[in-house]
Formats: C-alpha cells, sequence, structure tokens
C-alpha cells in the first residue's frame, strides 16, 4: 500500500495526520515532508503522527520521521506520536546491523494532552 495521509482535527489547535501504509524509501514518503511544510506554512505547530495503520517503516522513514520533529521544533512547535507501539516498529530491522529499538514510546493518557512521548533512540 502508498503511504496515505489524512487529517484529523482536534479543537483549538492540534492536527492529526493519519499515517496509513509504507513508509520507507521512494518518493511517496516525501509526502509526509511535504505535509508538514504545508502545516507550518498554515501556522499549524501542533501535529500528532498517528502511525496505527503504518505497516512498514524503514531507515529512511524514520529519517523523514525524524526530519519533520525537527523541522516542527525549530518552528517553536510540538510533535507527538500516536499508537506507535507494535512489533514492526519497536525493533530495528536486521539488515541494518543495528541492534536497540529505534522508537521508544511511552502511552499517553490522552494523546491530545501530549502524555505520551516517541523518541528516537541513538543508534550505532
Amino acid at each position: 500500500m502508498i503511504l496515505d495521509i489524512k487529517d484529523k482535527r482536534i479543537e483549538p489547535d492540534i492536527l492529526v495526520l493519519e499515517l496509513k501504509g509504507k513508509i520507507i524509501l521512494g518518493n511517496e514518503s516525501k509526502r509526509l515532508e511535504w505535509r508538514v511544510d504545508e502545516c507550518l506554512k498554515q501556522n499549524q505547530k501542533k501535529v500528532i503522527f498517528d502511525l496505527a495503520g503504518v505497516t512498514v517503516l524503514d531507515s529512511t522513514g524514520i529519517g523523514i520521521i525524524t526530519f519533520c520533529y525537527g523541522k516542527l521544533k525549530q518552528a517553536g512547535g510540538g510533535w507527538r506520536a500516536r499508537r506507535a507501539w507494535s512489533a514492526r516498529l519497536s525493533r530495528s530491522p536486521t539488515w541494518t546491523g543495528w541492534s536497540a529499538p529505534i522508537l521508544r514510546w511511552t502511552p499517553p493518557r490522552k494523546a491530545s494532552e501530549g502524555g505520551g512521548r516517541c523518541s528516537v533512540r541513538g543508534v550505532r
């Protein structure tokens, strides 16, 4: 499945990007980066990535998510991941040679409250 991105609003000022499909090497995944650029142009700085529908996440996808986080943070905004915890996201691909989990997830009380956190760990 190609990456599908749908918008959902949580009032007053939070945007949820519901992601479905693969975030992998290729032009299709760049759409996520472009979508974040559009958010910033519209002064939308609070964004939640809903990763429940993500089926594959490779090193390029991790890079895109990290880059998007950096853009939002640099603009004075915030970023959270929602429903990110699953086997396909918690372990790094074996072909990368990375031994540690890449995404570390702390479940939120409610994602809109910002209680959950998803961070990219340092890898060797």
